[in-house]
This record gives C-alpha cells, structure tokens and sequence, in this order.
C-alpha cells in the first residue's frame, strides 16, 4: 500500500469517526457481556448443540482459530463477510480435515468468493478492493459413533460484504445446515444469520466486531425446536515489523461459554512460506487448552495450507487439516 499525506478535511473526519467507533466497540462489547449477559444470551443457549459456526480456513486453524481477522482467504470467508470488499482477487477453493486418533471423523469444505463492481478509490491511498464482495460455501462433516451409528451435516453458507468507507465495511451471512444419522429422532435442520463489521484503522491495524446467530432456529426430528446459541465476537489484526502478523480474537456466548484465540504468522524472506502458531482456549463446562501449527506457500495463483490442531482425546484429538486455493482476477 503506498501512501500519501492528505489535507482534505472531510477525508480526515472520516478516520476519526472510524477511530471513534473502532474505540467503543470494546466496551459496548464487555458491557453487554458482563452487565447484562442474561439479558442478551436469554433463550440463545444452544440446548442440542448446534451452533452454526461457519469454517475457520486452515490459515486460521493454525493460528488459534482467529479467522474473524482474516480479509484474503477464501475458505473462511463466512467468519466475516464484511472482510470480502477488501479481496483484490476472486478465489476457488477446497479444504479438508483428516483423522489422526480418536473416533473416525472428516470433514470437506467447497467455498468461493467474487468482489464485484470498481475498483475502490482512496483519496491519497493506493488501495486493492471492490465495493461489493459475496461468498459462498458448502461444508460436509461426517462422524462414526459407537456401536455402527453415524452422523453427516451438509451445511450451506452464502455471504455479502459492502465497503461503506475506504476503512469501514458490513457483512452478512445466510446459513443453513441439514443432519442425517442412523440415531432415530437426533437428525436436525437450522438456519441461520451473522452480521459483522470490519474496520482498518491504519495500514498495519483493523478491528473486526461479529455477532452470530441473532436470528435462527434448530428443528429435531424429535419434533423439537430450539433457539440457536447467540455468539458475540471481538477481533484484532497487528502487522509488526518484518510482515510478522499478529491476530487475537474473543468470543462470549450463552451459559457463560467463552473462547478466545491467539495466533502469529511469520515470513520466511520471500520464498512464498509462512510459519504460523496459536493457542486456542475455550471455557465453560469443558475447558480446552489447545496449541495449533502450521504451513502456508504460496506460488504464483495457488495457495497451499496446513494446520495440526493438538486437541485432547475427549474432543477430537489431533487433527490435520489442508486446504488449496486458486486466484484469480475477478471477472465482474
């Protein structure tokens, strides 16, 4: 990005309210979560177990699941839709996730993403970007549980992003998830929205502010309805010197569920390889402390990833997880 200074007032007011908003988001969310958390997570408390969580890419996954952060990758482009306006290039791409222990369980995910219209101009900037970004996706999860049952979800997302300022840009994303299983009466459908925000408050800074599920419900096969586990999350992305990138991102939900992430992501000089770690911890009931790893090349439009998540033998144990991306100039 190369930037010049400029004097134009209007220009500037448009950072400072960007910076003002960006400021409060931290506080309207600890306020909302800590005074008032009943009020707020009332009838979302995610009885069954469905969530609607959209896929983290595997870039994430490396790094602690802190994909709210993430404004280029295409796999993940379901944790934040408003980050689709900022991608300079359209994307293909297919991830999957094996088994190394535990129970047998995979899990393939199919997503693209399209910015659309002009080229987003910047007085005194040279930035890359649309004003219209959309995505889509389709994730299968498939799961063997004792004594010959199974279990499959199909889960179906599309999503749109518009670039309000040059710094500032709104998401949405529309669910739907369908399960099979040999478990009479536990097969389910749902759906659900997110609703996200994104905005860069300098070159090397963004902030990113989503709430998950606000609107959504879980039918059983059991003739059973439920609310889904409304989810507020907060994020933050640091590029520090030598290109080191620094992403962290905190998640409240219902019965005082808490989750956070960590991760780092380093350059290796310019050989198209980056080293990525993170820790990821989720509270509650079952508290997890999970550390992740992993790989990313790039050369020319592909794009491979690999993450190893070291969860414990009572969630999934350690997982591998691939993804290969293909860019390319967007068409519309």
């Amino acid at each position: 990005m190369t930037c010049t200074r400029n004097t134009d007032p209007g220009f500037a007011l448009k950072r400072v309210v960007a910076a003002l908003i960006a400021a409060a988001l931290p506080g309207v969310l600890a306020i909302a979560t800590m005074i008032f958390p009943a009020t707020l997570l009332a009838g979302h408390d995610g009885l069954g177990g469905i969530g609607l969580d959209p896929a983290h890419s595997v870039r994430s996954i490396s790094m602690g699941e802190t994909g709210l952060m993430e404004t280029g990758n295409t796999i993940g482009f379901g944790l934040n839709p408003g980050a689709l306006p900022f991608l300079a290039r359209s994307g293909l791409a297919v991830g999957y996730r094996g088994q190394a222990q535990g129970i047998s369980a995979s899990r393939t995910v199919i997503s693209g993403v399209l910015p659309i219209g002009p080229g987003f101009k910047v007085p005194g900037v040279t930035t890359a970007g649309r004003r219209i970004g959309l995505g889509f996706g389709f994730e299968h999860s498939g799961l063997e549980l004792s004594q010959g049952s199974s279990w499959a979800t199909e889960m179906f997302m599309a999503g749109a992003g518009y670039r309000v300022t040059p710094y500032a840009s709104v998401g949405l994303l529309m669910k739907m998830l369908f399960t099979s299983t040999s478990v009479e009466g536990a097969g389910a459908s749902a759906y659900g929205v997110d609703l996200t925000l994104l905005l860069e408050m300098r070159p090397d800074l963004s902030l990113a502010f989503a709430v998950r599920n606000p609107a959504g419900s879980a039918s059983w096969d059991s003739g059973e309805d439920e609310s889904l586990p409304l989810v507020f999350s907060l994020g933050g992305h640091l590029l520090l010197p030598r290109e080191i990138s620094a992403d962290l991102t905190v998640s409240v939900s219902g019965s005082d569920r808490t989750k956070g992430g960590l991760g780092l992501e380093l350059p290796i000089l310019e050989t198209g390889f980056s080293l990525r770690g993170g820790y990821l911890y989720q509270g509650g009931s079952y508290t997890r402390n999970v550390p992740t790893f992993g790989l990313g090349f790039v050369y020319e439009d592909i794009e491979i990833d690999y993450a190893v998540r070291l969860d414990d033998d009572l969630a999934l144990g350690t997982t591998h997880h691939f993804a290969l991306t293909y860019m390319f100039d967007p068409g519309l």
